[in-house]
């Protein structure tokens, strides 16, 4: 049957008016930006009376509606939905919902001719906030004859298939059966590992068990006595089978959950019918992956949240885009897309290299950013724009040897909506002839450098370890080969270093961070080993903290001042290891992207 209502559009506060045209609405964005209120205020402003005035809002301004039936269809869908009865001696008939009560069938009438829907609001829109969740799963008494149902467990109890579909989302979850226990007064859902419905069959001549079977059934757990994660998705699953509701509206269902539970949540709200719209504000990237996964054929907006100056706007991801998004099993699987739930994010190579880089951002006050990596320099751009799609504010860090591949390096720079520009191309040119020609062999003076940068004291022993590096150092090397540890040391003095320089520079300008020692490694060369293995070591003996080069590239790719112009902290907490005290992310203007109709690979 047709839904009698959709939500057609927001307005926000800021002025911005968004078109919502999708069967899954999903919010995301870091703290306060007004995911929650987003909810909360969609119900909020359709329950009001036509004419009265709206304040406090926090997040929007406006919501547009359709009703796509007229008064007497929508009689007709609550005749099919919900409870619709006469009382004696009244001219109206009663329509009753669980758990909201009842209105008069003329109320109907005057409540559908407006932009808004009043006192109908609570049977048409369902908004399910965290706290309530927990309190669905009880044990509500057994309906009598006449007895119209005020909780979803008495609902899915004379319906096998809701019951079916809650068992089988409950088995997926949590690995457990679910078992409805409807002897006695009560209603009862129980949860065993092994055990399935059967085990509570009996065949009894008067509808009782005898005590020895009531003990036996007895021991089996209670749904309601199950941690805070089972109550919770149970009662939204409860929520979404008892009734249908042509709007949902789901605040943060990950709360409570585990990741491999909150993904199914997400996949249990885009698997509902095409006939009821969804809302859902989360902070969870496995919430946003189990609606991807499972969406199919269902429209979907990923919709991200952004505050300033007391007004909230957004940024939609383009429906290309999240298709992409969809067939990309990094992105899907991945934790890349977490950076929409942050202030910002910083796209690494590797899983070592954002681990590395955020270690340097721990204390850095006002500010949450997120570091997270492509899984090869190749996929840093595929990463950045689907990040920059959204508007997230996104920095690039990338080895030197990045520089290699021209047509590389203008995917990235493009991807966080810079330009790659012709003066870059002069530089880059003189510094890739430079190095491809060679690398004249070493003096006394780099050898000095390479023995310095090994970082021993005279009096430790020269070990096999400090000769391969050393030996490294020196040895003659071919152009970008060299460069790819060495950095800037292995270019050319001259006009190549100049260049170098120069592009880089440039680059950092436009948020694509070049690493000047030429890869993560090459900072604390005396730590040895490679990836995860050397951020171990570096980590474990506190050989990081001192680390002033890989400090001040953070702080480049976050916006920040060099690290030593902070004043020094006269306390403790707050201070770096080199003494200046903590410095907090300034106020900036959110990064916007120019490239948000572009194809995301």
């Amino acid at each position: 049957m047709e839904p009698p209502i959709r939500i057609t559009s927001l307005t926000f506060n800021s002025g911005q008016e968004i078109n919502v045209d999708a069967d899954v609405v999903v919010l995301v964005g870091a703290n306060n930006t007004g995911k929650s209120r987003t909810l909360s205020e969609i119900f909020f402003t359709l329950s009001r009376s036509p004419g009265a005035l709206l304040t406090d809002l926090f997040a929007l301004s406006a919501v547009g509606m359709e009703r796509r039936v007229d008064a007497d269809g929508l009689v007709k869908w609550l005749e099919a939905n919900r409870t619709v009865y006469q009382v004696s001696g009244e001219q109206y008939r009663r329509i009753h919902h669980a758990g909201v009560g009842d209105i008069h069938e003329n109320q109907v009438a005057w409540g559908f001719q407006h932009d808004r829907i009043a006192s109908l609001a609570p049977f048409l829109l369902r908004n399910l906030t965290c706290g309530e969740r927990l309190g669905y799963v009880g044990s509500p008494q057994r309906l009598d004859y006449n007895q119209h149902p005020d909780h979803p467990i008495q609902v899915l109890a004379t319906n096998p298939d809701l019951m079916t579909r809650l068992a089988a989302s409950v088995e997926r979850a949590f690995g457990q059966h679910l078992l409805a226990d409807s002897w006695g007064t009560n209603i009862r859902l129980r949860m065993h590992p092994t055990l399935t419905q059967a085990a509570l069959s009996y065949e009894s001549s008067d509808g009782t068990l005898p005590p020895e079977k009531r003990l036996e059934f007895d021991s089996i757990p209670l749904v309601e006595q199950q941690s805070d994660g089972v109550r919770a998705f149970v009662g939204i699953m409860l929520t979404v089978l008892a009734s249908e509701y042509p709007v949902y509206l789901l605040d943060e269902p990950e709360a409570f959950l585990h990741p491999p539970q909150a993904r199914e949540i997400g996949r249990q709200l885009a698997s509902l019918p095409d006939s009821q719209q969804v809302f859902i504000a989360t902070h969870s990237l496995d919430v946003l992956l189990g609606v991807l996964e499972a969406s199919g054929s269902r429209r979907v907006q990923i919709v991200r949240l952004f505050r300033e100056d007391a007004q909230t706007s957004c940024a939609i991801l383009d429906p290309g885009q999240l298709d992409q998004i969809r067939s990309d099993p990094l992105l899907r699987f991945g934790k890349a897309l977490d950076g929409m739930f942050h202030d910002r994010a910083i796209v690494c190579e590797g899983d070592s290299d954002a681990a590395f880089y955020s270690l340097f951002a721990r204390d850095i006050r006002g500010a949450h950013p997120m570091f997270t990596y492509a899984g090869a320099k190749h996929r840093v751009h595929k990463i950045a724009r689907a990040l920059t799609a959204v508007e997230v504010p996104v920095s690039v860090i990338v080895d030197f040897d990045a520089l290699n591949d021209k047509g590389l390096m203008t995917r990235i720079v493009e991807s966080v909506g810079g330009t790659w520009s012709a003066e870059m191309t002069r530089h880059w040119k003189i510094l890739d002839m430079a190095l491809r020609a060679g690398r004249k062999p070493a003096t006394h003076q780099d050898a000095r450098a390479a023995l310095d940068s090994l970082g021993k004291e005279p009096g430790q022993e020269w070990t096999k370890m400090d000769r391969d590096a050393f030996d490294k150092e020196l040895l003659p090397t071919n152009g970008w080969s060299g460069a790819k540890n060495q950095g800037l040391h292995a270019v050319p003095a001259g006009d190549a270093s100049a260049s170098a320089e120069a592009l880089l520079s440039q680059l950092a300008e436009l948020g694509v961070h070049v690493v000047p020692v030429g890869q993560m490694e090459s900072f604390i060369k005396s730590a040895g080993g490679h990836g995860p293995e050397w951020v171990v070591h570096v980590v474990e003996n506190d050989k990081w903290s001192s680390c002033a080069g890989a400090r001040q590239l953070v702080y480049a790719a976050l916006g920040l001042p060099h690290p030593r112009d902070y004043a020094p902290s006269e306390s403790g907490p707050g201070a770096t290891p080199e003494g200046p005290a903590t410095p907090m992310l300034p106020d900036s203007p959110r990064l916007r992207c120019g490239h948000t109709s572009q194809q995301l690979f």
